[in-house]
């Protein structure tokens, strides 16, 4: 019996050899190595996105079929996924959608259907208690509703009628994952929220994670990341209380995937921040990005996102890819793996967020027209806006708004208002225009986000001179 176990052991290793299976380990993969802070700079200081020659190299070499296979073949192995019903219910984006329609009618109904609106409000109420009981089973049966009223469903709001409802409350889902090195985790169905935000993707799920200025060891991976200034530290951390872990993932959106302390994106295509970001670990460090992507099914070539369909073993890219981080929880537990245990993906996140997000340091070019005596001159004002807004206060409203909102917005709304004080207040210099900083730092203001000009840590503009 010996010899036939035997074959099959010196088998095994040969196809490990061969690279057509990789070979899994009972151990646990070690924590990322604690490299010197001198070190991970010299890495991590480069930019490696924009490439050397070398650089391009290594990101030729992504995963191959036959290593996709193998990769599979480990985690049908050394993993396992399960799903489990969390007990409870929620209710459905469609359903959330189609309720907001009916509640838009009720509120402002037509004189000639007043009457109707308590009937009307009393379905609603018996219609979700039963489909509520009908998607948990728990507790007594609650009476069944009587039809759809007809003439609710066939009112008109904005040029579409109210229709019948969607599916209406389903399964709160939990997904259970081990990784093939014996590390677990779990993620719950994002809950609709009530406040008109619902999740896009059904079934997706959103981790926050330990938020970064929490962590103890931060000062330390600011220097590892080469973010020495002191007023960018503090941007950063002011901007990072609002924000999630290094951990965080969030596939609820449709059409895209972010990971990340600050939101790095995967675009619809997988051609986002997010392969940006996996390409400066790749390139900085492709052993620590093998253990925690690459050996995972994760990887980024010179067009965006490379993706591992697990049950099949077949290699993803753009679109494809995106759609299987987004549905496989397998995936997204390789991202918050790599966010609590891997520092290179920590340092990078820091200082991708930096050269993302950090607008003051980016520069600009305004050109408008102005009034010099009877003439309309073009004027160019060229600089920084960390030259416009020298406040604390004003490089966190302009960094927490590019978070929030997007960079493009961030620099069309900056670039307005500046329009704005230079013709009402006649100014010709970028200096001239810097001493109004006070004037344009609340259109920055994002609503229901940080108030900086209201935080008394921050140091705040200087009054406009007053003419």
């Amino acid at each position: 019996m010996a010899m036939p176990v035997l074959g099959r052991v010196l088998s095994y290793v040969g196809r490990a050899l061969s690279g057509e299976v990789l070979a899994p380990s009972k151990e646990p993969v070690p924590p990322a190595h604690a490299a010197s802070s001198q070190a991970v700079a010299a890495r991590l200081g480069r930019d490696p996105w924009e490439g050397s020659q070398q650089s391009r190299r290594r990101l030729e070499a992504a995963l191959s079929e036959s290593e996709a296979k193998a990769i599979a073949e480990r985690w049908k192995t050394w993993g396992d996924s399960s799903v489990s019903s969390a007990g409870r219910c929620r209710m459905t984006s469609g359903y959330q959608a189609w309720r907001q329609r009916v509640e838009a009618f009720l509120s402002k109904p037509p004189a000639a259907m007043r009457h109707q609106i308590e009937p009307w409000r009393h379905w609603l109420g018996e219609y979700e208690a039963y489909t509520r009981w009908m998607s948990t089973q728990k507790g007594p049966a609650p009476k069944v509703p009587g039809p759809v009223p007809f003439e609710l469903v066939a009112q008109v709001l904005d040029g579409e009628p109210i229709g019948p409802p969607p599916s209406s409350f389903r399964r709160i889902l939990i997904y259970h994952v081990k990784l093939p090195d014996g590390a677990r985790y779990s993620f719950q169905d994002d809950p609709v929220q009530l406040d008109g935000k619902s999740a896009s993707h059904e079934t997706g799920i959103s981790r926050i994670g330990l938020k970064i200025h929490k962590r103890a060891e931060l000062e330390a991976l600011l220097d590892e990341a080469g973010i020495t200034d002191a007023t960018e530290r503090k941007v950063l951390k002011k901007i990072a209380e609002q924000e999630g872990g290094f951990e965080a993932i969030n596939t609820c959106d449709a059409g895209e995937v972010s990971v990340g302390f600050v939101p790095f994106t995967s675009g619809e295509a997988g051609d986002g921040p997010l392969s940006r970001l996996l390409r400066s670990i790749r390139v900085a460090d492709p052993g620590e990005f093998d253990v925690y992507f690459r050996s995972l099914g994760i990887d980024v070539g010179e067009k965006g996102l490379m993706v591992v369909h697990l049950e099949q073993g077949r290699l993803l890219q753009g679109r494809e890819a995106v759609r299987a981080l987004r549905d496989d929880k397998r995936l997204s537990a390789v991202f918050q793996n790599a966010g609590e245990r891997s520092r290179m993906y920590q340092i990078a996140q820091l200082r991708l967020a930096k050269e993302m997000y950090y607008v003051a340091s980016h520069d600009f070019a305004l050109k408008t027209l102005v009034k010099s005596g009877d003439r309309a001159l073009v004027i160019t004002f060229l600089g920084r806006y960390g030259d416009v807004l020298r406040s604390e206060a004003g490089k966190v409203a302009l960094m927490d708004r590019a978070v929030h909102r997007g960079v493009g917005n961030t620099r069309q709304v900056f670039k307005e208002a500046c329009i704005s004080v230079i013709h009402e207040k006649g100014l010709n210099t970028l200096r001239a225009l810097a001493e109004y900083e006070a004037l344009i730092v609340p259109i920055l203001q994002t609503a229901g986000r940080i108030r900086a000009l209201e935080d008394k840590e921050l140091s705040q503009p200087g009054p406009p001179p007053e003419h």
